[in-house]
């Protein structure tokens, strides 16, 4: 009778690491940038960046086998590979703009509430009180870091446009993937395939945009990292711990995406924001923590 219940918990123990280890991955994307390719267009960054994990992707669907696609999968894949690509653009020149610290916060702090704004048209989810609560919460905390100034890194609002933009597409990526995996796909066959029609529509920047200095050993470094490390392992630890784990919980485990970011920040790169972006940061993440206390039936 004990067993089940123990299988669970090891299951449940399991799932928690796996996305630890992702969203810790994830929050050294703006430092590794900020280190190897600072003067590289974010574009051309994250084109190469692309053009690289979309065939580890497809390998890794070809050593695990699963449903194939369907014309109905077509939509959700469609949306997905929008928000892979503009994720692209809009993390990197968010963070170039505004400092890994803030525009990490800003880029994740969003995500969740955007997604929640799309979950009832998309796939008819109805926002929660809490979720209500929560984005107002990050919403003033947003607001704090854009208006905030006087430290030795000052916040640029172009780069907190381009921050939520980030959110926005992050969440046209997993409403895309969610829609595409409730009608039978497999987490492996719609990471490879979002990737890959990403990597595709973003590939003439690789020979029409400015590359200048792309090619050069920091900047491709910087791109097969980005690639194999914060895309292709840490999207792969995120599937698996989500299948293992109630909504609520992986929401509040990413919370360590952006609390990664600004430690790299502030150790790394010594950046110094205002202390009204400091308190900022603080509200966002607690609006992050209250959204993690959310239950839906389906936890």
């Amino acid at each position: 009778m004990s067993a089940q219940p123990a299988s669970d918990a090891r299951q449940l123990r399991v799932g928690m690491w796996m996305v630890l280890a992702a969203a810790s991955i994830f929050g050294t994307i703006g430092t590794a940038r900020a280190l190897g390719a600072p003067d590289i267009d974010p574009a051309a960054l994250g084109s190469l960046r692309l053009a690289i994990a979309a065939p580890l992707f497809l390998a890794q669907v070809r050593l695990r086998r699963g449903p194939g696609f369907r014309r109905a999968l077509v939509p959700p894949i469609l949306l997905g590979a929008l928000g892979v690509a503009a994720f692209q653009v809009t993390f990197l020149e968010g963070v170039q703009r505004t400092g890994v610290a803030v525009g990490t916060v800003i880029a994740i702090g969003s995500a969740p509430f955007f997604t929640g704004l799309l979950a009832r048209p998309l796939v008819g989810e109805r926002p929660t009180r809490i979720w209500a609560l929560a984005t107002a919460v990050t919403v003033t905390g947003g607001a704090l870091i854009a208006l905030s100034g006087g430290g030795e890194t000052e916040v640029d609002p172009i780069g907190v446009l381009f921050a939520l933009a980030c959110g926005f597409s992050t969440a046209f990526l997993t409403l895309g993937a969610r829609m595409a995996m409730h009608r039978g796909a497999s987490p492996d066959h719609v990471m490879a395939t979002q990737f890959t029609i990403a990597a595709l529509a973003m590939s003439p920047i690789l020979v029409l945009g400015p590359t200048d200095g792309l090619w050069h050993g920091g900047p491709v470094l910087t791109a097969i990292y980005l690639a194999i490390i914060p895309t292709v392992i840490a999207y792969t630890f995120l599937g698996q711990g989500l299948v293992r784990l109630p909504q609520s919980t992986a929401a509040t485990l990413l919370i360590a995406e952006p609390t990664v970011a600004t430690v790299l920040g502030l150790l790394v790169l010594d950046e110094r924001p205002g202390t009204l972006a400091y308190l900022g940061m603080a509200v966002v993440l607690a609006g992050l923590a209250l959204l993690g206390r959310e239950r839906r039936p389906s936890d």
